[in-house]
């Protein structure tokens, strides 16, 4: 009988394998081959394989693109918990990429990966609750959710609270508030912060 830590060894192998192929690890790089292991380990159970399954569909690595198929293991993902997987769903039906759009379903798998504390989840459910999509309008646990996603480095989540603190949406304006958080999200390069940023120096230096 094969005990059941070597059946996850051997599932995790497989995954591991297909890593190698996907990324030309110690084999010619294949994106085909790198699928096809996927696959096997997917249809095992192996949770990282059906991500990366997932995002081969997605993208059309190694396999035809096809977001229907994406979504399909991207749900298998989200079911057993995983939080990426849980925010591309949420993305998706936001959306309508692969699926109807479904602003309700949107803001369930949100929530799901939010709650396990991945930003852009936290960001993008942020602007749900600021707008009323898909849940009840909230500003202030829009703003709060943006607030924890701009911490952590979410440039959008940045720009967006740069952008309403500099003209009182959601929030009392503030322009030191929206200066310091323009500036985080320029110092990633985000181009529109830069923008934004120059011009209010100079028409600072105007007035």
């Amino acid at each position: 009988m094969v005990s059941q830590s070597s059946t996850t060894g051997q599932r995790r192998g497989t995954t591991q394998l297909g890593e190698c192929y996907f990324y030309g690890i110690g084999v010619p790089e294949d994106e085909s081959g790198a699928a096809e292991w996927f696959d096997k380990a997917a249809s095992q159970g192996h949770l990282e394989a059906q991500v990366q399954l997932a995002k081969c569909y997605y993208s059309g690595h190694g396999v035809p693109e096809d977001k229907a198929k994406a979504l399909e293991w991207f749900g298998k993902a989200a079911n057993r918990g995983h939080a990426e997987s849980q925010r591309t769903l949420g993305m998706c039906y936001l959306g309508g990429i692969g699926v109807p759009e479904n602003r309700d379903e949107a803001a369930r798998w949100l929530r799901k990966a939010a709650e396990q504390e991945d930003s852009l989840a936290q960001a993008t459910l942020g602007v749900c609750y600021v707008f009323g999509r898909g849940v009840s309008e909230n500003k202030a646990e829009g703003i709060k959710l943006l607030h924890q996603a701009a911490e952590k480095g979410v440039d959008v989540a940045q720009m967006t609270l740069g952008m309403w603190y500099l003209h009182g949406f959601a929030v009392l304006e503030d322009k030191t508030e929206s200066v310091k958080w323009l500036r985080q999200a320029a110092e990633q390069g985000y181009l529109g912060a830069i923008d934004l940023l120059k011009k209010l120096e100079e028409s600072t230096n105007e007035n």
